[in-house]
């Protein structure tokens, strides 16, 4: 199990909360992911969250703008820790272990 902190740069306020019981879960704009990001410039099926072995995985799924962590965009699958911020458009998302 694992949360989902989303925040929107272009808004004020504390970041929407989604924890999940599955170990992958998919971020875009389209209906069918578990994290949609309705903003135009992320795309349809953007990013894939995998958290395995008390490791989270961020990949980037082709998106055309990318998917960024930490202020490096990146190009393959990555290890992220709690806390680090990954930047798809205007959102941040964190993820973490509930206690």
């Amino acid at each position: 199990m694992f949360m989902v902190i989303i925040s929107d740069g272009e808004k004020e306020g504390a970041g929407r909360r989604v924890v999940f019981e599955q170990e992958e879960v998919h971020v875009g704009r389209l209906p069918g992911n578990e994290v949609m990001l309705p903003k135009g410039d992320v795309s349809g099926y953007h990013a894939r969250i995998k958290y395995r072995d008390g490791r989270f995985i961020v990949t980037d799924l082709r998106s055309t703008n990318g998917t960024w962590v930490n202020g490096r965009k990146i190009s393959e699958a990555t290890i992220v820790r709690e806390g680090d911020a990954i930047c798809i458009s205007a959102f941040v998302l964190q993820l973490c272990v509930p206690s």
